[in-house]
């Protein structure tokens, strides 16, 4: 039995959750993917892209049918699975599945998990927000990334008029004052933690390895969309 509210690694919660995961998605998270998409088109119009935290392979259709040629890298082991058996009744030819060396703390420049240099980085819904340490996981990134690569990052939008109105004022002052604002996602009584990365901090995250683009939220919704460029 799962003990109730026991917090786990992030990768052992979307193991858990992966069967059910497409099924929670509202008609709102799919429109703010939809959205994302059509942002990642226009700035990205051809190359190789790394999905990362792919999960369930959502975007892998689309990614596909705009003649990308697609690496996809899911930590969890059943969304993965789940993603790859979506990809049988699509065309694969350009589809690469990562497998190997996939967790990004580890790179250097000479250990990667591909050989490709990527012109597009898509970290879609809130995958970001899953990483604690955002310093290392720019730095680490940018190896992977062509120079004028674009990352495009759909995360939990930090301002803090909404974080006040969500969760009110003596969470967000204890999150200031911490110096790092968490959210607890739960499901079947595991619980994982999220990060919520303030514009500012990101700035300071990615200053030496990305020029910043836009910061733009998503209306109607909990997400922004972050832009950035490497150098």
């Amino acid at each position: 039995m799962i003990e109730k509210n026991h917090i786990v690694p992030v990768i052992d919660f979307y193991n858990e959750i992966a069967r059910e995961y497409d099924q929670r998605l509202t008609e709102d998270d799919m429109r703010v993917r939809k959205i994302v998409g059509e942002v990642f088109r226009q700035y990205v119009p051809k190359g190789n892209v790394l999905d990362f935290g792919s999960g369930t392979g959502l975007d892998l259709y689309w990614l596909l049918k705009h003649e990308y040629r697609v690496y996809s890298l899911e930590p969890s082991v059943s969304m993965r699975t789940i993603a790859k058996n979506k990809s049988y009744s699509i065309r694969i030819k350009d589809l690469f599945f990562l497998e190997e060396n996939i967790d990004v703390n580890n790179w250097t420049e000479n250990y990667l998990p591909c050989e490709e240099k990527m012109d597009g980085v898509l970290a879609n819904f809130a995958v970001l927000n899953c990483i604690k340490d955002m310093t290392v996981f720019f730095e680490r990134i940018s190896l992977i990334c062509e120079n004028e690569c674009l990352l495009i990052a759909c995360i939990l939008d930090a301002r803090p008029h909404l974080w006040v109105k969500r969760y009110g004022i003596k969470n967000f002052i204890r999150g200031i004052l911490r110096e790092r604002i968490t959210i607890n996602n739960s499901y079947n009584g595991m619980v994982h933690k999220a990060y919520i990365h303030s514009l500012r901090r990101m700035r300071i995250s990615f200053r030496h390895y990305f020029n910043f683009i836009s910061y733009d939220p998503i209306e109607g919704s909990d997400f922004t969309l972050l832009i950035l460029k490497k150098k």
